[in-house]
């Protein structure tokens, strides 16, 4: 028997909860001092806030191997974003460029060209709710790949099941609603809902795959190609599907209909190929050429021979006619 999917036991949930420890800080605190003279002026809490990202960087990107260098990078950033919010939000503080931001760049950058590491900032203006969504799709990904290599702990029942069970979190629960903001205000390429091209709402069938050599996959799970469709959809709910012709083609992964005209024309051309192979190489191609198909050409041509003895016959009768018209006579005077 396979193990049901508990993400908690898998290194995404401990590797967050690893970041924001915020607990024995001394050493981080002293190592911070050490790369970073300001930090003797800086407040308590940015102290604090300094020592964890100093730890976050040079011993948590270290480890958690399960989880790509990639994606631990996009952890950090969630992480200190959310942080930065947090710290902002506690101190009243509304300035865009404040001194959080500030001290946080200056210690990264050190970081960075201390410690050799290659993790680049991130300082996209994502609100405090879509980082959240962001990092909740980050978890996501990471979970994914990481059960793609669980090497059958978990069977493709489990890990389909998971998989629907995500994506109707995503795009069910308020059919879209959650996201109308976000495809107001973003492009693709720099939404909060775009951290890879196999982990992004702007393309579900990349980001949720089923597993398994048979893919049996709902017509109306995946009714939609992107999130940016949602507006297409309108106020639509979710188990009430929309009437098939108001759909676009960009929406709809596989139409009944089309399947089956797709396969209606398949088989013509297959039934088609197939008795001109037969006839071309085959004995029995052969045997109806030299039989039926010779047997019909010598029909037409002793129909065409008695066409045209026919006409002939009736040319020669039509000359006669006229020569039986015409007498050469006299008459006494």
């Amino acid at each position: 028997m396979t193990k049901d999917i508990n993400v908690k036991v898998l290194q995404p949930y401990s590797f967050y909860e690893s970041l924001k420890n915020d607990k024995d800080l001394t050493e981080w605190i002293n190592e911070l001092n050490k790369i970073y003279y300001q930090s003797y002026r800086a407040e308590e809490y940015l102290k604090k806030f300094g020592a964890q990202l100093v730890r976050n960087y040079t011993e948590l990107l270290k480890g958690y191997k399960d989880i790509s260098p990639t994606n631990r990078c996009i952890y950090l950033n969630c992480w200190t974003n959310l942080e930065i919010n947090r710290h902002k939000s506690e101190k009243g503080i509304n300035d865009f460029d404040s001194k959080v931001e500030n001290f946080v760049e200056e210690v990264w950058e050190i970081l960075k060209n201390k410690k050799g590491k290659h993790c680049n900032r991130d300082k996209s203006l994502f609100t405090k709710e879509h980082v959240n969504i962001r990092k909740d799709l980050l978890d996501f990904c990471t979970n994914r790949d990481i059960l793609r290599k669980s090497n059958g702990v978990y069977s493709y029942g489990k890990l389909n099941e998971w998989i629907s069970k995500m994506y109707k979190k995503y795009i069910d629960d308020n059919y879209c609603k959650t996201y109308e903001d976000i495809l107001d205000i973003y492009d693709e390429n720099d939404s909060p809902l775009k951290i890879a091209d196999n982990c992004t709402l702007y393309d579900i069938h990349a980001t949720f795959p089923y597993f398994g050599v048979r893919h049996i996959i709902s017509f109306w799970e995946h009714r939609i190609r992107s999130i940016s469709n949602c507006k297409k959809h309108g106020n639509a709910g979710f188990y009430v599907p929309p009437d098939p012709e108001v759909l676009d083609s960009d929406d709809v992964s596989s139409s009944p209909i089309l399947i089956k005209i797709t396969i209606t024309a398949f088989t013509i051309v297959s039934i088609f190929s197939f008795g001109l192979i037969l006839y071309k190489f085959s004995p029995f191609g052969f045997w109806l050429h030299k039989n039926i198909i010779n047997k019909y050409k010598i029909g037409v041509d002793n129909e065409e021979e008695k066409n045209i003895l026919s006409k002939e016959t009736l040319y020669l009768n039509f000359l006669n006619s006229g020569k039986s018209d015409h007498h050469i006579s006299y008459h006494p005077v």
